[in-house]
């Protein structure tokens, strides 16, 4: 997710001047938290005061931890493998960046070891099949690794990345998977699967699933009022309401084009990616509450990793992507006749007049809204520049 992928749906400049509107809800992409637990699978020493140290340490708690070599009580280690036990703490956050090639097996085993959920979160610079890919972060319920895809390269994929990443047997919990399934299958070859994308899941707690998916054709000439979607900070403060979580997501919106290539990397981004994947897991036990959707959240979340990754081409313009629930997406099936000259997707004829056809511009209900706002806005600009005109 970009600063926002975030995805994201807000993170993503994708929007242009439609997220400064006020009719719509800004999303930052965005994406995830982890909530703190005991460390029932560390290989922590038998010594019952060195393991509550340790868990101190995982739940980022201020008290100095022992070495790699003090955890196992083993003087053979490899330094890599000290490091990763080593959990970075920072203002209840606790993660482990992985930035050495040596640090990927262990980080890969931890995480193999861990419950078959994860949260799964990107960040870079415009995200998509184009941009910049520079951290890839990974959380269960007892660990979280920010993988440096910057200093780690394209190869960190082919050494059990990609693998653990396609894996079908394991969940994965994500925030608007859209650009960041778009960028790993067009820059790294991996195919995402088994995924849960929780702003997806947001909209079926909210009750706006299918509010909106068929309507008679005489509504077709409205502006209809689409559910928009939901960023993620937004749903941290709304469902979540962890402090830690909501402060290291805020802050970094005013910093340049840019920040997520530098390296050494700021602590304060490091907690945002953290924050992200974390964030998630607790969000997702917050919104299990609405009862059994997970069938439906898997259909429709594959439709979401496809929304993107599928597209010959890219427009990424106010219709490709917006802070609207994409029309139709939680129908399984419906005939796809005529392509909105907005998004470019296939819809069913009777979506449309036949006035709208004949001429050309037919517009689904997600892309008149667009049109809308985009028409409110300029009216507003327009007006704005009159009224500076008179004051001369």
């Amino acid at each position: 997710m970009d600063l926002a992928a975030s995805n994201r749906v807000s993170d993503e400049k994708v929007y242009g001047e439609i997220n400064s509107s006020p009719e719509i809800v800004e999303s930052d992409g965005e994406h995830t938290e982890k909530e703190s637990t005991d460390l029932s699978e560390g290989k922590l020493p038998e010594d019952v005061a060195e393991a509550e140290r340790g868990e101190k340490r995982k739940c980022g708690g201020a008290e100095a931890g022992p070495s790699g070599e003090e955890l196992d009580g083993k003087k053979d280690e490899s330094s890599a493998t000290k490091k990763l036990k080593i959990a970075s703490t920072s203002e209840g956050l606790s993660y482990e960046v992985v930035d050495e090639e040596e640090q990927i097996e262990p980080a890969l085993e931890k995480l193999r070891k861990g419950l078959p959920l994860l949260a799964v979160d990107l960040e870079g610079e415009k995200l998509s099949r184009k941009g910049q890919l520079t951290i890839v972060s990974v959380a269960t319920e007892n660990d979280t690794f920010l993988f440096d895809i910057k200093k780690l390269g394209a190869e960190v994929f082919d050494k059990g990345l990609r693998d653990f990443l396609q894996d079908p047997d394991r969940q994965k919990l994500m925030f608007d998977c859209r650009q960041d399934s778009d960028c790993l299958w067009h820059q790294y070859n991996v195919k995402l699967t088994n995924v849960l994308d929780l702003q997806l899941m947001e909209v079926i707690h909210r009750g706006d699933a299918s509010t909106h998916q068929q309507l008679p054709l005489s509504t077709n000439t409205q502006v209809l009022d689409v559910p928009r979607v939901l960023g993620f900070q937004k749903c941290l403060e709304d469902y979540v309401k962890d402090e830690d979580l909501i402060e290291a997501k805020k802050g970094l919106e005013s910093h340049s084009d840019g920040v997520w290539l530098h390296r050494p990397l700021d602590k304060s981004f490091l907690r945002y990616a953290a924050a992200d994947v974390i964030g998630m897991l607790r969000l997702y036990k917050v919104l299990s509450e609405t009862g059994n959707i997970l069938n439906l959240l898997r259909d429709v979340s594959n439709r979401y990793v496809d929304f993107y990754r599928l597209k010959e081409d890219r427009s990424y313009d106010n219709y490709e992507g917006n802070p609207f629930l994409p029309w139709r997406i939680f129908q399984s099936y419906y005939s796809k006749e005529v392509q909105c000259v907005g998004c470019k997707r296939l819809f069913p004829s009777a979506d449309f007049t036949n006035t709208q056809k004949r001429e050309g511009v037919q517009k689904c209900p997600v892309c008149r809204k667009v049109k809308n706002v985009a028409d409110v806005q300029q009216n507003r600009k327009d007006n704005r520049n009159r009224e500076s005109d008179y004051d001369f």
